[in-house]
């Protein structure tokens, strides 16, 4: 179960794909699988994969690496193959941690990932790469206010209201380090409420029975 930066080679053509993976010869097959079935998200990789089959395919082991470092060094390694190049290789992004970054989606290809995720339970492998991509992601104040300007003033429908209290329904809140109460008190310094978010939040303490704060450890 090798971890590290690997590369798919196009015989053909000399064209190659640059990837990386927590277990190298299990993400091998998840490409080939995706691939025989036409859905890869790589449109280029498939496209050759279409024209030239399985056969003219290899693929190699660039480099065995710690995984604290395995999306830099993928990133690395795409920057010296320079695999962005449409003459070079199939890779659509220079950033590792981005894979499908330039991707285009039309409504219908939305649709159908859409479809395909719901009831998807991700891997323990595709729950440590994410974890790995975002590590030490910063989002900016830029994204921070488009975030919450697509969420203001949203309703939430009752169906939603009872699927998210039915998934924290007895959930234990880790403590708080200092570091992150502080962190917080200082992102709320200073905030002022508007008079319909206080009756809001005087409703629903009233409506907390203290069993209910003393199980949540309030």
């Amino acid at each position: 179960m090798p971890c590290g930066v690997y590369l798919i080679e196009c015989i053909p053509t000399g064209k190659k794909y640059i990837g990386s993976s927590l277990d190298i010869h299990t993400r091998w097959k998840a490409h080939f699988q995706a691939l025989r079935s036409a859905r890869h998200y790589n449109p280029h990789l498939q496209r050759a994969f279409k024209v030239y089959g399985e056969p003219a395919f290899r693929c190699h082991i660039l480099a065995e690496v710690a995984a604290d470092v395995l999306k830099q060094r993928e990133t690395n390694a795409i920057a010296e193959h320079n695999t962005t190049h449409p003459a070079v290789g199939y890779n659509l992004s220079k950033d590792a941690s981005r894979p499908r970054l330039g991707i285009k989606w039309t409504d219908e290809q939305r649709l159908r990932m859409s479809i395909a995720r719901k009831g998807r339970i991700p891997t323990e492998e595709a729950r440590r790469n994410a974890a790995m991509a975002l590590r030490g992601h910063k989002v900016s104040e830029d994204t921070r206010e488009k975030i919450g300007a697509a969420h203001r003033g949203k309703a939430i429908s009752e169906a939603h209201r009872k699927a998210l209290s039915v998934a924290h329904t007895g959930r234990k809140r880790p403590p708080r380090s200092l570091e992150w109460s502080a962190k917080l008190s200082a992102a709320l310094m200073g905030r002022k409420l508007s008079e319909e978010h206080r009756a809001k939040c005087a409703r629903g303490r009233k409506a907390v029975s203290p069993q209910q704060l003393a199980a949540a450890g309030r």
